[in-house]
This record gives C-alpha cells, sequence and structure tokens, in this order.
C-alpha cells in the first residue's frame, strides 16, 4: 500500500534518527494541500521509469494524530510507502513491514560500525607508529607541541592552585586579626 491509497484512521509510522532513536505510532486524519512537483530525475532511479507511473511527481501533506497531538508532515510522495522527510533524519511510512525493515537497517548498520571501531584504532595506533619511523622529524615535533600542551595545563592549575593558596591565607589572616583584635579589647576591660 502507498500513501495514495491510504485511507483515513489507517496507521502512520514515524522513525527518527536524529540523536536517539525515537518511534510513533499516528492515525491519519487526512491528506490535504495535493500537488505536483518536478519529476524526480529518471538517472536517480534505475528501477522506474517516473514517465509511465501514474501519479509519479504528486505529492501531498499528511494530518496525523499522535495521542491527541496533530502533527503534520508535508511533501509525502503518493506513490511511496516510505518518505524521508527534508533533515533526512525522519522516516514516515504507512507500512509496518517497510519502516520494520528501516529500523533493522539502522541497528544493522550501528553494529556494523561499531564491530569496526576496534579495527580503526588499530589502524590509527599502527598508522602513527608508522610516521614516526618515516619521518622522525615530524613525530619529534609532534611529541613537543604535545608536550608544550601538557605542560600550559600543568602552568594553568598550578596558576590556579596558588591562586586559592593566596585566598585561603588572606582568609586565614583576617580570621587571626580578629582573634587577637577581640582578645586585646577583653584584656584591657579587666
Amino acid at each position: 500500500m502507498d500513501f495514495n491509497s491510504l485511507p483515513q484512521g489507517a496507521p502512520v509510522y514515524v522513525f527518527r534518527t536524529t540523536g536517539k532513536l525515537t518511534f510513533k505510532i499516528g492515525t491519519l486524519k487526512t491528506k490535504f494541500n495535493q500537488r505536483n512537483v518536478a519529476k524526480p530525475d529518471p538517472s536517480a532511479n534505475q528501477y522506474y521509469n517516473f514517465n509511465t507511473i501514474p501519479n509519479a511527481n504528486m505529492v501531498f501533506d499528511l494530518a496525523v494524530d499522535f495521542d491527541g497531538k496533530e502533527e503534520i508532515l508535508q511533501e509525502i510522495p503518493a506513490i511511496a510507502e516510505v518518505a524521508t522527510l527534508d533533515d533526512k533524519q525522519t522516516f514516515v511510512s504507512c507500512s509496518q513491514s517497510s519502516l520494520t525493515a528501516i529500523v533493522k537497517n539502522t541497528v544493522n548498520t550501528a553494529k556494523f560500525h561499531l564491530a569496526r571501531k576496534e579495527y580503526y584504532n588499530n589502524v590509527i595506533a599502527d598508522g602513527e607508529e608508522i610516521l614516526t619511523q618515516i619521518d622522525p622529524k615530524s613525530a619529534e615535533e609532534k611529541q613537543q607541541a604535545k608536550t608544550i600542551c601538557e605542560l600550559k595545563e600543568n602552568y594553568s592549575q598550578m596558576a590556579k592552585d596558588i591562586a586559592k593558596f593566596k585566598s585561603d591565607q588572606a582568609q586565614m589572616l583576617r580570621m587571626l586579626q580578629k582573634m587577637t583584635g577581640e582578645k586585646s579589647i577583653k584584656n584591657e576591660d579587666k
């Protein structure tokens, strides 16, 4: 089923991949603002000849109810089961199985990249070692820059420690003056 044949009251699935993955199911209230857009570039899709498909360039907006809140989803292609919104990270579908495939693909892609993490960490470590062998001068300069950065951080921390020490010392002197001033007044009264 495509969006064009989706009846009022049918489920609409939304999957967002921005930051934390989110998913929600809504109910189609209405389709509106039907219009034609420029025909898709046929070279961009090798599977369809858009000149022979009816409604290939028709889009409309959907009003969808998500737990009592209406949301407008714009420029949904009539002949699609899945649409990607302008942010390229939000998928809208009228087919549970199509959206399930997208979610599975997202999870599998993340698993693939996670499995490659160790490989890439090794590539970085090995590559940096090779670079030190190929160009020792560059490696020495890189080490010097790292040492300077560490010295700057140490100096900054020492400056903070000295400032705190001066502040504590001034506070102790004020307390000492206050205590000795009070004692001398008490001694004069006796």
